[in-house]
């Protein structure tokens, strides 16, 4: 591990840490039965999950760049198995289960490694569903493999949309870099909840557990893999190739970006896009996932419908 240019952990035993801290989430919050499956591919090994009944048009979930990947999705799937099957992509290169051999140089192999492993799932058609800068590959695969999507969601993803705020983006690495520094872990906590809670603005507390598992998380993943799928805006080109249904959910009060602009870019650019702006800050999917994805399921639904 320490060897490998690819890698996402400066040790080897922070990776082994990472996984502990991945099983033990994922063996805590995953609702009801799952198989998983690590696949072989050009790029590397990806790991998946299936949950969810056995027929049915596939949900499949992209997770955030950094967030536990798939075993960090687990609020999410259960309302989403209901009508359909789930799977749960670990995306290469971020960190997870899935293990990155050969480089990934451009922002268009990551379509194609995740078109590759639809194929090897042997999946046509899928509903993307991506959480923030999976967004980003949810609707960059939509736009480059139209033929493999039924419908594209993005939870919270202004990424691909907006300008990016430098000066809250500098903010947040400056305030990033105080937790990792400090020593005291009852302070340690209570500056990532402060954290939390600037960015997330809903009334959403988070509970000590979960500030001490992204504690742990935000310790062992080296910074520069934390923004691992951050690549820049989408171009109004690339944006016009969605033909499928798309959903944009974005947040009233984002730190990071402008979502009048963000909404606006989307309305202008997507053939068949429908804009929610959901109540608060970026927590809004996080403190209420029941709620979110079921608005998420009845998108999917009324397309599927026809």
């Amino acid at each position: 591990m320490d060897d490998n240019r690819y890698a996402i952990f400066e040790k080897k035993s922070r990776a082994e840490a990472f996984e502990q801290l991945y099983d033990k989430v994922l063996e805590r919050d995953w609702p009801g039965a799952r198989s998983e499956m690590d696949l072989p591919g050009r790029f590397g090994s990806t790991r998946v999950y299936r949950t969810g009944p056995a027929e049915g048009t596939p949900i499949v979930l992209l997770h955030p760049a950094i967030g536990g990947a798939s075993a960090g999705l687990a609020p999410y799937v259960g309302p989403l198995t209901q009508k359909h099957p789930v799977f749960a992509i670990d995306i290469l290169g971020t960190p997870g289960k899935s293990v990155q051999t050969e480089p990934m140089w451009l922002p268009r192999d990551r379509g194609v490694w995740l078109a590759e492993t639809l194929a090897a799932l042997h999946l046509d058609r899928v509903h993307l569903v991506g959480f923030i800068d999976g967004g980003y590959l949810a609707l960059f695969t939509a736009a480059q493999h139209p033929e493999r999507v039924a419908t594209v969601t993005t939870v919270d993803d202004g990424w691909s949309l907006a300008t990016m705020r430098r000066k809250h983006l500098l903010r947040i690495a400056y305030q990033q870099a105080r937790i990792r520094m400090t020593k005291d872990p009852a302070a340690r906590r209570e500056r990532r909840r402060a954290l939390q809670r600037w960015l997330g603005g809903v009334d959403y507390e988070l509970p000590d557990l979960e500030v001490d598992e992204t504690l742990e998380l935000e310790r062992l993943v080296t910074p520069v893999a934390s923004n691992c799928l951050i690549v820049g805006m989408l171009t109004d080109s690339e944006l016009a190739r969605i033909h499928a249904p798309t959903l944009v959910m974005l947040c009233e009060a984002p730190i990071q970006f402008d979502p009048v602009e963000a909404a606006r870019r989307a309305e202008q650019a997507i053939p068949r896009v429908t804009v929610d702006m959901r109540p608060g800050g970026h927590s809004f999917y996080h403190a209420y996932p029941d709620r979110e994805m079921t608005r998420v399921l009845a998108f999917i639904d009324y397309h599927e419908a026809g």
